[in-house]
């Protein structure tokens, strides 16, 4: 906690980002693009053995024919459980589309065990993109940003700092069991990355 003590845990060429301690502190969940194919995938290191596994790609090499990717894990507050984002399954769509950023970017919110098995979506909304899940500290909600679709790439601008170029985003609560969802915000402008 005070900065001592920094240790680096991977040395691949790929893209390694959003790590997370499990609320134990013994495993590390972050997502990588390790083995390419433009997928980015939760995986979880054990921080003792340094032994990891990919807990959302199935080793493919190919370039899938529709999005693939997994964002943000979360870990819930028993260790049991990690929620992500996701566009997988989603059509290439917009300008760009599978080429660069200027495509929209439609994501659910998933959930899965922390080894990675009874994976199942939270939200279904066609046309959204939901993102950085938080859980509850009883495990039975979950908190996140949405916005549309259509507005993630001027979101991805306006964070380059191109004001000019609008977009909403709300913090709502989301029912694990159900799916049910409460807008905790209103009104305009970008709202990310709760807590």
């Amino acid at each position: 906690p005070d900065g001592t003590g920094l240790e680096r845990l991977t040395r691949d060429t790929s893209m390694e980002d959003a790590g997370v301690l499990s609320p134990d502190g013994s495993k590390l969940a972050y997502v990588s693009t390790l083995g390419g194919a433009r997928t980015a995938n939760i995986w979880v290191m054990d921080l003792k053995t340094r032994k990891r596994r990919n807990l959302t790609g199935d080793g493919s090499k190919a370039p899938p024919a529709t999005m693939n990717g997994h964002f943000r894990p979360a870990w819930s507050a028993d260790g049991q459980w990690i929620a992500f984002s996701s566009d997988r399954g989603e059509k290439w769509i917009g300008a760009e589309t599978g080429a660069g950023a200027g495509h929209s970017h439609p994501t659910s919110l998933y959930v899965m065990r922390a080894d990675g098995s009874d994976m199942r979506r939270v939200t279904n909304k066609s046309g959204m993109a939901y993102g950085a899940p938080k859980w509850s500290a009883d495990g039975r909600k979950l908190v996140a940003y949405v916005l549309t679709a259509r507005d993630t790439f001027s979101a991805r601008m306006h964070g380059a700092g191109i004001a000019a170029l609008n977009s909403t985003s709300q913090i709502v609560e989301i029912d694990v069991a159900t799916g049910a969802e409460t807008a905790l915000t209103s009104g305009p402008a970008l709202k990310v990355n709760p807590q």
